[in-house]
């Protein structure tokens, strides 16, 4: 990312990554970059120990905003970045050992949810999978993957406002037996 010079190696990966993850062009990062209080969260990530984490969200407008506290009711996709410890992080060009970083779901709840329900349950709950393992494992597996599974309906559905009770496990079995029957 020459082409943006920004004069910091660690505001010039960030760039680089939030512009191939999103697909925007540099004029989207220079407008962030050029604005002082968005240009003022985004050194202060690398600059303050006790600032230990970085979203880059694309809003619906289709500007590039900096936050340093998690997004709240962010309905577009936002890259991370995040401290492995509270330091400063020198301007080294390899920022890769000092911080985590990847891209958020503008829902993860609702994904989490979907995965826990469409693949991590049918796949922990097929006992084919675990065939070489003893029965007191297999169902002490199955026991916490289906407390996940109704921690996760719980937690969903009080990000939502509302109250979701999961379906009792013994509810799903008996659809099963409808289905196999």
């Amino acid at each position: 990312m020459s082409e943006l010079a920004l004069g910091d190696k660690r505001a010039e990966f960030v760039a680089e990554y939030v512009l191939i993850s999103h697909k925007l062009k540099n004029d989207k990062w220079m407008k962030l970059w050029n604005t002082d209080e968005m240009k003022q969260r985004v050194t202060s990530f690398f600059d303050k120990p006790d600032v230990t984490q970085l979203f880059i969200v694309l809003m619906p407008s289709g500007f590039l905003t900096a936050e340093n506290d998690f997004p709240a009711n962010s309905k577009s996709k936002a890259c991370f970045f995040m401290k492995k410890s509270k330091e400063a992080i020198p301007n080294d060009g390899n920022l890769t050992k000092y911080i985590f970083y990847g891209d958020l779901s503008y829902s993860p709840l609702d994904h989490f949810s979907v995965f826990v329900d469409e693949v991590l349950i049918p796949v922990l709950s097929n006992k084919k999978n675990y065939s070489s393992w003893p029965s007191v494992v297999y169902e002490d597996v199955v026991k916490y993957a289906h407390g996940l599974k109704r921690q996760t309906d719980i937690v969903v559905g009080q990000a939502k406002g509302k109250t979701l009770l999961p379906l009792p496990i013994e509810q799903e079995r008996l659809k099963e037996h409808v289905k196999e029957g």
